[in-house]
């Protein structure tokens, strides 16, 4: 009985680092992080593996890994993990590094300009363009769901939809058409 109790309050532990979000939906979000992050949540809320015991195998204090989790889900609740992980594919390709990078696996303006090669002011640039990006992404899935339309706006570009495009000497600006069902 005690081994299904430690287990059930280790298992509350957990869901209070994921906030809001399940360990499945976690698990299913999972796929969009790096492959160490994905596989710590993997390990803990699919396998259901203890913390303190993945800490030992990795020689990291328990308290270490608590905290990643922590920082992974929080970044995996933000609206930007959403959008970015739902409609990444429909970005430009140019700028779908930085926000892969940057949106989904957490990284740093310093280290996402040297993972890609870019500049530092590129990569800001770049980030100002994805937030733009993100932006009319929100407002395209707002729109969709106030419309009613029965259907995500990702499988609305499949049939003409929405196309987002950044003209690529102005990294600021946007240019967007929706072609309304």
């Amino acid at each position: 009985m005690d081994g299904r109790r430690d287990q059930g309050m280790r298992m509350a532990r957990c869901r209070q680092r994921l906030g809001r979000l399940g360990a499945e939906q976690a698990v299913r979000l999972a796929r969009h992080l790096d492959n160490d992050e994905r596989r710590l949540v993997e390990q803990v809320y699919r396998h259901g593996q203890p913390v303190a015991g993945l800490a030992a195998l990795a020689g990291v204090r328990p308290e270490v890994l608590r905290r990643r989790l922590t920082s992974i889900g929080k970044r995996m609740q933000g609206p930007d993990f959403q959008v970015v992980s739902e409609c990444l594919e429909l970005f430009p390709a140019k700028y779908q590094p930085v926000a892969r990078l940057k949106y989904l696996q957490g990284y740093s303006l310093q280290r996402l300009a040297r993972v890609t090669g870019l500049t530092l002011h590129q990569a800001r640039q770049q980030l100002c363009a994805v937030e733009a990006l993100i932006s009319v992404a929100r407002q395209l899935m707002a729109a969709d769901a106030v419309a009613g339309l029965g259907r995500s706006w990702r499988q609305a570009h499949g049939d003409g939809g929405y196309a987002l495009a950044i003209a690529d000497n102005e990294p600021a600006s946007m240019e967007t058409e929706y072609a309304g069902a």
